[in-house]
C-alpha cells in the first residue's frame, strides 16, 4: 500500500471514531440545547477528532509504533518526491 492510501486511512479512521462517539452520545441521550446544537456538535466533533489523533500519535511515537493501527494502519505513510526533484 503506497503512502497516499496509508495517509487517507490514517485520516478517515479518526473521523469515523468521532462519528461513532457522536452516535453513542445520541444513543445514551446526551442532550444538547437546540439553539446551540449545531455549533456545539461541529466544535465538539473537531475537538474529539483532534484529541484522538494527538493521543494516538503520541502513543505511536513514545510507547510503541504498533499503536498506529488505531488510525487504521500501523504503518506510517512514506512519501517519495516527484520525479525530477
Amino acid at each position: 500500500m503506497n503512502g497516499y492510501f496509508v495517509s487517507l486511512i490514517r485520516t478517515w479512521v479518526p473521523i469515523a471514531v468521532g462519528a461513532v462517539l457522536a452516535w453513542v452520545a445520541r444513543k445514551y441521550d446526551v442532550v444538547i440545547d437546540e439553539d446551540t446544537a449545531a455549533t456545539t456538535v461541529v466544535q465538539a466533533t473537531g475537538i474529539v477528532i483532534g484529541i484522538y489523533y494527538a493521543i494516538v500519535r503520541l502513543l505511536e511515537e513514545k510507547v510503541a509504533p504498533g499503536y498506529g493501527w488505531l488510525l487504521g494502519a500501523a504503518k506510517k505513510p512514506v512519501y517519495t518526491p516527484p520525479p525530477g526533484q
